[in-house]
């Protein structure tokens, strides 16, 4: 979060990163916190020893040169070796929080504008009751912060920290890479040797031609790729749409339920062989006769046969 001061009428309304220093230098300059705005706001009586407040934590008051914007590299492991931190759960540098524990198995967080570079935290540092940040040998972060904040972190943890700003480009002058124009007159005897504009002209139209044609040759050539493949695609649907058809033509057999047994009774047998449905039932009830009740539809010829053998044994004058 960058650090702004606004005038609003006689009130001055102040925005900073979350600082516990801050906050109590804050409350004694009677400043009032808005949560709506997540501001200071301060009389503006006040404002000289409001903005010395600022640059002595936060290293500017965001305005001038300590507003620019520096990169830094924050060797976390030197600076919580420095006695004044060591064994604390909070790395803290010109008012912003580098890194934090909240609880001694909870995992590290970084702050605002911070990445981790090298190495890393343990997975768990300190007691419950007071948790530690326990970097690892190797814990190296990249933090955004105003010039004059890198400026007092140099100051205080030296060679811990340094300044890695990217340098920003030379702009280009223009005048001394573009060459002059030079404007040839007839008269002028060195314009032999020199093809005329026009010619040139015409010689890069006609390669810009030539590597038309090419590109449309090869654009044509993909177009017929492309309907062969689309042939090559309907052919298979439609054999894909016929395997699909006789396998639904097969489940739709398989799932067809058998046809009930078909009983053969005396009537019918009676009417087949031309006799009374008696003489019948009588032939039937005598040992060996065949079993009628039963078959099944497609069996139904089988027994007609047995009952036809069984009749003609029993009865040799009549004759199916």
């Amino acid at each position: 979060m960058d650090i702004t001061v606004t005038h609003e009428g006689q009130l001055l309304v102040v925005t900073t990163p979350y600082s516990g220093t801050w906050n109590t230098r804050a409350n004694e300059l009677k400043g009032e916190w808005s949560r709506e705005r997540g501001a200071r706001i301060f009389s503006c009586v006040h404002e000289a020893l409001i903005r010395q407040a600022l640059v002595n934590i936060f290293g500017t008051d965001g305005t001038g040169p300590s507003a620019e914007p520096r990169l830094a590299r924050i060797d976390v492991a030197m600076i919580m070796a420095v006695r004044s931190n060591y064994r604390q759960a909070e790395c803290v540098i010109a008012g912003r929080t580098v890194a934090k524990r909240r609880g001694r198995d909870m995992g590290a967080t970084l702050g605002e504008g911070v990445i981790l570079a090298e190495g890393g935290f343990a997975g768990c540092g300190g007691s419950m009751k007071y948790p530690e940040l326990s970097p690892k040998s190797t814990c190296v972060v990249h933090m955004e912060m105003p010039a004059g904040a890198l400026a007092m972190a140099l100051e205080r943890y030296g060679d811990a920290i340094q300044d890695i700003t990217p340098e920003p480009e030379p702009e280009l002058d223009v005048d001394e890479h573009i060459a002059p124009i030079v404007i040839v007159t007839e008269a002028d005897d060195t314009t032999a040797a020199t093809p005329a504009p026009a010619e040139e002209l015409l010689a890069r139209l006609a390669r810009v031609e030539q590597a038309l044609g090419a590109q449309q040759e090869r654009i044509a050539t993909l177009e017929a790729a492309v309907g062969a493949q689309q042939e090559r695609i309907a052919t298979l649907e439609g054999e894909l749409a016929q395997e699909r058809a006789q396998a639904a033509t097969q489940v739709q057999a398989a799932a067809e339920p058998e046809k009930p047994e078909e009983e053969i009774n005396a009537a019918q047998a009676a009417e087949i062989f031309g006799v009374t449905a008696s003489t019948v039932r009588r032939s039937l009830a005598k040992p060996g006769a065949p079993r009628v009740r039963g078959y099944r539809h497609g069996a139904r010829v089988y027994a007609l046969i047995e009952m036809r053998d069984h009749w003609e044994a029993t009865h040799p004058v009549a004759r199916i």
